[in-house]
């Protein structure tokens, strides 16, 4: 998994990624109808990383909690996306399949650092093993697990604790799916 620490790890990622986009150019002007004319016309300045690194959270999300759409007591936010592993960078993404229903639940404990007290993630940050983490790392789970650590470490600094019916009460009182 990448780190986008090391400057050259950084520099081979951009040019790979930038050589892709110009296989994709040609691609589009060789197979698809109505693009034998399609011009390039941006690229963006620096790559965005799909993952990184991540806490070591008090609990994990994983694999089968997604499929299954498990719901938690501890539940602060709602993930709705199946997992979409990107792999190999010259194949499609793998998507999973997923149980019936419309949501699964992300525990508080995903989103709390099992050793920093007063730590919260949010985002592509929280604790989830790497099929979980594809379905979490979207934009939408992000706002919502944003929301959740901020509420969570509000309520921790006035009471002193990470109290879940706190969190959630407020969470609710501020119109947050649950």
């Amino acid at each position: 998994m990448p780190t986008g620490l090391s400057s050259q790890e950084l520099t081979k990622m951009e040019l790979d990624t930038r050589r892709q986009v110009l296989y994709y150019v040609e691609a589009f002007r060789r197979y698809l109808k109505g693009m034998e004319q399609c011009e390039l016309t941006m690229i963006g300045p620096s790559i965005g990383f799909r993952e990184t690194r991540r806490i070591k959270g008090k609990s994990m999300i994983k694999a089968e909690d997604v499929l299954n759409r498990k719901k938690c007591e501890d539940g602060v936010a709602r993930g709705g996306w199946k997992p979409e592993i990107h792999k190999d960078t010259d194949k499609m993404a793998t998507y999973m399949d997923v149980k019936e229903g419309s949501w699964f639940d992300i525990p508080l404990g995903a989103l709390q650092s099992d050793n920093i007290g007063n730590l919260y993630a949010a985002g592509r940050m929280i604790s989830a093993d790497e099929a979980a983490f594809a379905a979490v790392r979207v934009m939408g789970t992000c706002f919502a697990t944003g929301h959740s650590a901020g509420v969570a470490a509000a309520v921790q600094a006035e009471y002193g604790e990470a109290d879940i019916r706190k969190i959630r009460a407020e969470l609710d009182r501020q119109r947050a799916l649950l």
